[in-house]
């Protein structure tokens, strides 16, 4: 099982350092899971602190997704602006999962 997980790391990693290589400033996917509000998100680097720094990555929802491939289909300019505030690590660190919430209710009135 670690064999599969380094080709998944190594693999991760390749793509960091070939965006970084295209001078890429952000990075926008989509993943077919993120839907009404929901986003889910995966490492956009590499696990050891040797690797290349990914430019920072960001998951947009389908409709998001959809909305500037249509606009480009129909050449129109797309502008995206994006903010990011992360901190790393000079060292190789154990990663974890991390699971939050944002607690909601009915409106108030």
């Amino acid at each position: 099982m670690d064999q599969v997980y380094d080709l998944y790391d190594q693999a991760v990693a390749d793509r960091a350092e070939f965006f970084a290589k295209e001078g890429a400033v952000a990075v926008l996917q989509a993943d077919d899971r993120a839907h009404e509000g929901l986003l889910m998100a995966e490492a956009a680097g590499g696990f050891r602190s040797s690797a290349t720094p990914p430019p920072p990555t960001f998951v947009v929802t389908a409709e998001q997704y959809n909305r500037i491939a249509r606009l480009l289909e129909h050449q129109e300019p797309v502008r995206v602006r994006v903010n990011l505030k992360a901190a790393t690590s000079d060292r190789d660190v154990d990663g974890l999962n991390i699971v939050g919430e944002i607690p909601g209710g009915a409106k108030k009135r």
